[in-house]
């Protein structure tokens, strides 16, 4: 365990940057050792991950919180070395589980270097607006439905919505669904807030109308009347400037890994059961 009165020289290494700040600087600096546990060193660098893993996230840490999470990494250290000298480290598992560790940290790297050398312009987000909310027609609508568990049921509500009953109180009587002791209530809602199916029902309908036929999603299938409709203002750039960003940035990943995957040499190789190697 690591004193609380460590020597001045520790004590001042463990000033620490954030993990952000340690990546600014120059390539060529060695990182400082803070401590050596049983000869292996412990680095300012090794102690700037393991904060970064395991500290409060966006929280300043006092000298006296650093030294604590010191000593869990030192602890950390120990415990490795003792597995190493049982052998642990040569388990075919633990040796796969490191594999993929290491595949997974030096992916995440290589993703976060593309789009800082490919960052997401202000023009290409714009683009992106202008394409998706330019000329796009909006629209919001209020409906209630009626869900069931067979279409015959379904069919057996359209048939009485056809002779005069009411909606809503088929919908507290009949409805399997959350909103039906609401009569069938779902609010306003926008189309692709809704699975496909329902959706695409309700954008063709007309105000007032029930469906003439049962629609099937996941979930049953279900009796829509719509009530109303009303357009819908474009969000400002601003309010979705950070989801455009996000979008762009999934398909240049995308476009990354696609470009790796057709140079890569992939060969799927199955052992047929029973066979030998």
């Amino acid at each position: 365990m690591i004193q609380r009165t460590l020597p001045l020289a520790l004590a001042i290494a463990l000033g620490l940057p954030t993990f952000a700040q340690a990546e600014e600087k120059p390539a060529d600096k060695t990182p400082r050792t803070l401590v050596e546990v049983n000869g292996e060193p412990v680095k300012e660098t090794h102690f700037v991950v393991y904060r970064a893993q395991r500290g409060p996230r966006g929280q300043a840490m006092d000298q006296e919180a650093q030294l604590g999470l010191l000593n869990e990494l030192i602890n950390t250290v120990m415990i490795a070395q003792a597995a190493e000298k049982e052998g642990l480290d040569k388990h075919p598992e633990l040796v796969a589980a490191m594999d993929v560790a290491r595949y997974r940290i030096l992916a995440e790297a290589a993703v976060e270097q593309y789009l800082k050398d490919h960052p997401v312009t202000d023009k290409e987000v714009e683009a992106a607006y202008q394409a998706r909310y330019a000329d796009a027609k909006l629209t919001e609508y209020k409906a209630s439905h009626i869900l069931l568990k067979t279409e015959d049921e379904a069919k057996a509500v359209i048939a009485e919505l056809d002779k005069g009953a009411d909606f809503a109180e088929l919908a507290k009587s009949k409805s399997t669904g959350p909103s039906g002791p609401k009569g069938g209530d779902l609010g306003w809602f926008e189309g692709g807030q809704m699975v496909k199916p329902f959706a695409d029902a309700v954008a063709g309908m007309s105000k007032g109308e029930h469906s003439k036929t049962p629609v099937q999603t996941q979930f049953g299938w279900h009796v829509i009347e719509l009530e109303d409709t009303r357009a819908q203002t474009p969000p400002k750039l601003d309010e979705v400037r950070a989801e455009l960003t996000q979008d762009l940035q999934r398909k240049l990943i995308a476009d990354y890994i696609r470009d790796i995957r057709a140079k890569a040499d992939v060969k799927i190789i199955e052992q047929q059961a029973g066979t030998a190697k």
